[in-house]
């Protein structure tokens, strides 16, 4: 991926304004997650209320169905009390019917969702990378660690290449108003489609054209994504592709996957500036090829102070991948 010396910043509102240099707008920003905040809390202490008195209701008509049924037999299996054993027998089916439900709401409610993307077209992925295993693997990861993500309480999150935007579109649906998501891609084809798949599905996000975190300030995100162009291929074919005389939007759907050599041209550069660009508790979720060498990364991490995992990998079909969680070590 080249550096693109003479980025532009484009919004959801049409706006070139630095969104990390705006004090304005992480007061507002601030003061909306304030507001919203505790009328989300008080929600899911209703949620959990109303499941508990469900659960005590069923209790309490198993204790009265077993008494009637007691009755019944002091009183010679008198018909009018088995008539009204069978109704409270259906009232507790009914209670428990409407306590699933809700336990299901509230499981939908802690989920992330796959947005939707049947507003793209095969035209559209001729310039934009197309949702694929690897992409899959990174939101499976992220759904997997929203326990971790809740207590981080991220305010600043950024998806650096976010081609269709399916990955920063499911984070930013599933924050909500608890956290400012954005998108930067040097392929305006891409920042188009991550805006287009953000308005699709509901979710409220800005995407920025620059390259990785230029027009950001330093040390602010406190959630990063990067799905890098990973597959090994030989820095001559990347210069070739430069001096080509394809449109740009055809080299730059080339520059989305091409890594160079071990597949790390771009998560190279990316990983000698991470200790600017994360915030003092911030995170990254990198996703690697087995071919870019995981471990020898983790190494190199842990040498500028960031602890490493494998946070989870998958097999498919002449790929292995994975997924590195990095933070900083703990002080």
């Amino acid at each position: 991926m080249d550096k693109d010396s003479d980025s532009t910043v484009t919004s959801l509102d049409e706006n070139t304004e630095n969104f990390c240099t705006n004090p304005t707008r992480d007061i507002l920003a601030a003061g909306i997650t304030n507001l919203f905040k505790p009328t989300i809390e008080k929600l899911d202490e209703r949620v959990a209320s109303t499941i508990q008195l469900q659960s005590e209701l069923r209790g309490q008509l198993d204790a009265l169905a077993a008494q009637l049924r007691d009755i019944e037999k002091a009183q010679n299996q008198i018909p009018e009390f088995a008539d009204k054993v069978k109704e409270l027998l259906n009232v507790k089916h009914k209670v428990t019917i409407i306590s699933n439900v809700l336990s299901n709401s509230q499981e939908r409610l802690t989920d992330m969702e796959t947005p939707h993307t049947e507003h793209l077209s095969s035209a559209d992925y001729e310039h934009v990378y197309e949702p694929a295993e690897d992409s899959f693997l990174l939101l499976d990861a992220l759904e997997a660690d929203l326990e971790f993500l809740d207590t981080l309480q991220p305010r600043l999150c950024l998806e650096i290449g976010s081609g269709s935007g399916v990955i920063i579109t499911a984070l930013a649906k599933r924050l909500a108003n608890t956290a400012h998501c954005l998108a930067t891609d040097i392929n305006p084809k891409a920042c188009e489609a991550t805006k287009r798949t953000a308005i699709r599905n509901g979710a409220r996000l800005d995407s920025l054209r620059c390259n990785l975190t230029s027009a950001l300030r330093r040390r602010c995100i406190d959630l990063l994504l990067f799905n890098p162009p990973y597959v090994v291929t030989s820095d001559e074919e990347l210069q070739t592709q430069q001096l080509t005389e394809k449109p740009a939007t055809e080299r730059n759907l080339v520059f989305s996957w091409a890594g160079g050599t071990d597949g790390r041209r771009v998560t190279d550069i990316l990983l000698e500036q991470l200790d600017d660009i994360l915030s003092p508790s911030g995170v990254l979720y990198l996703l690697l090829l087995h071919e870019n060498k995981p471990g020898e990364i983790i190494e190199q991490l842990r040498r500028q102070n960031f602890e490493a995992v494998k946070y989870m990998e998958r097999r498919i079909p002449g790929e292995h991948l994975y997924i590195l969680k990095v933070k900083r070590f703990a002080n």
